[in-house]
């Protein structure tokens, strides 16, 4: 895998907080994103630009927060954006432009896809089949 630096976490986090997030949503995160976000909870990446379906220059802002106390936790960013992705997608990161990186269950609730909603268009565009998969396309 890449060599990707990890700026302003949050501090490491327990599969607690994580738990807490996948029972209310009723899904399970793949584990190279939960070894990530353990690690790195509410962390921007560096390199942190990717392209993907002919867009280029994409920015991976930050992982959403397992915190509760965080102003970015994943759930309440959830709750504020729920309406408009289709069911079984929810966000895990952001772009500086208020779009979100999210996992998509509807296919294969066991391996979701990564995917990328955008809210101007309010469409969900595919960018990579795995965390890790996403992780390596970043430069």
């Amino acid at each position: 895998m890449k060599k990707i630096e990890w700026l302003a976490s949050e501090a490491e986090l327990n599969d607690e907080k994580i738990k807490t997030v996948e029972d209310q949503w009723k899904i399970q995160f793949p584990n190279d994103f939960v070894e990530c976000v353990c690690k790195n909870d509410g962390a921007t990446p560096e390199p942190s630009t990717f392209d993907f379906e002919g867009r280029k220059g994409t920015s991976f802002g930050f992982l959403l927060s397992f915190r509760p106390d965080s102003e970015m936790y994943i759930l309440d960013v959830y709750n504020r954006i729920k309406k408009a992705l289709p069911k079984d997608v929810f966000p895990i990161a952001d772009d500086p432009a208020g779009n979100f990186i999210c996992f998509d269950f509807r296919q294969d609730p066991n391996n979701p896809k990564v995917v990328f909603w955008d809210h101007e268009w309010d469409k969900v565009v595919p960018i990579c089949d795995t965390f890790t998969e996403l992780l390596n396309k970043l430069y």
